[in-house]
């Protein structure tokens, strides 16, 4: 791909060997949501985004402890189980996008969290259709957001959601994701699946 030559001629100019190493899938170590008003229990886990009395925003947390930073992330599709009924909106389509977040958002207020799950530079973005119900949604994750994974490398790695074509009709539901099981993680979630490369001095 052309970010992964990118990497590797840049690698290439200052002397560091690089060895295609594969494919790993992340996955998902909490999500959540928060409304507009502030509203936001981080032991429940639904992941409803966009407006149904009131507007939302999710999160997402990758656990990335299994990269070191000798390994280079080069690729990256973040897949998304969408449930069966999770799409409200009487529209055809809806456009769901994925903001980098740098912040610990479990140590920031519900009312600044709010915000900062759409203030990061957006790192994908995918169209959600009335048919999406019961399967997945393929996000593939953009420069910037590789260059994100990548400074996240032994971590975490924290993903915001918003949905952006919401109109301007205050009383229309208009959301995703909605019946994701709130009490529960399985390995069915969402989940990241990365290409890298290993990198040796």
């Amino acid at each position: 791909s052309r970010i992964r030559n990118i990497v590797m001629l840049c690698v290439w100019m200052v002397g560091v060997t690089l060895v295609y190493a594969g494919e790993i899938v992340v996955p998902l170590a909490d999500r959540g949501m928060v409304s507009d008003q502030g509203t936001c229990n981080f032991h429940y886990k639904s992941a409803l985004a966009g407006r149904d009395h009131g507007i939302y925003r999710n999160f997402f947390v990758f656990d990335l402890k299994q990269l070191s930073s000798q390994q280079v992330v080069t690729a990256a599709t973040v897949i998304m189980e969408h449930p069966a009924w999770g799409y409200s909106s009487p529209d055809g389509h809806e456009t769901f996008v994925l903001h980098a977040v740098n912040l610990d958002i479990e140590n920031i207020s519900s009312n600044l969290l709010y915000g900062a799950l759409a203030s990061g530079p957006e790192i994908g973005r995918g169209t959600v259709s009335n048919t999406i119900a019961a399967t997945t949604l393929s996000i593939p994750v953009n420069a910037a957001g590789i260059e994100f994974l990548t400074q996240c490398r032994g971590g975490t790695a924290t993903f915001g959601g918003e949905v952006v074509s919401l109109t301007d009709e205050s009383d229309v539901t208009e959301c995703l994701f909605r019946f994701v099981n709130p009490k529960t993680l399985g390995p069915g979630d969402n989940r990241i699946v990365l290409q890298f490369l290993d990198s040796a001095p």
